[in-house]
């Protein structure tokens, strides 16, 4: 498939990715729509419309055996809000939204605060709260 370049693979195995969100989730290109995922344990990962279960929109290619998927999904031009579909080695199968398919929800000012070292509230922030974002409860 060739979506993902060897180095930025072997990043995501070490987790040596700056930006996680400029490789991880779903990107428009020159071809379309890739979608590229870390699913360690993970047998195959199918694409769907978010909120539905079944037809897969395309099911990704692992591209290496330790849990690096990716691929276009068929004639679409722009991203869209979509979930996984994971079946696992043991058998189980989940769907479940890609956390890459959010937008970082950090403000700008919070942002430059942190950066400053002089954010007083980044609990707020960073703190883990039950929010809503796109409809998806997390």
């Amino acid at each position: 498939m060739g979506v993902l370049s060897k180095d930025q693979i072997h990043r995501i195995l070490h987790n040596e990715l700056r930006d996680p969100f400029s490789v991880l989730g779903m990107h428009e290109d020159k071809k379309g729509v890739s979608v590229r995922v870390f699913m360690p344990g993970a047998e195959s990962v199918r694409v769907l419309s978010r909120g539905t279960s079944g037809k897969a929109l395309c099911t990704l290619e692992q591209v290496n055996g330790e849990g690096v998927f990716e691929g276009y999904v068929p004639r679409r031009k722009k991203v869209f809000p979509y979930d996984l579909e994971v079946t696992w080695h043991a058998g189980d199968i989940t769907q479940t939204a890609d956390p890459y398919s959010f937008l970082p929800v950090m403000s700008e000012e919070s942002r430059y605060f942190y950066n400053e070292g002089t954010h007083e509230r980044l609990f707020d922030d960073l703190g883990s709260h039950v929010r809503e974002i796109e409809g998806v409860k997390g």
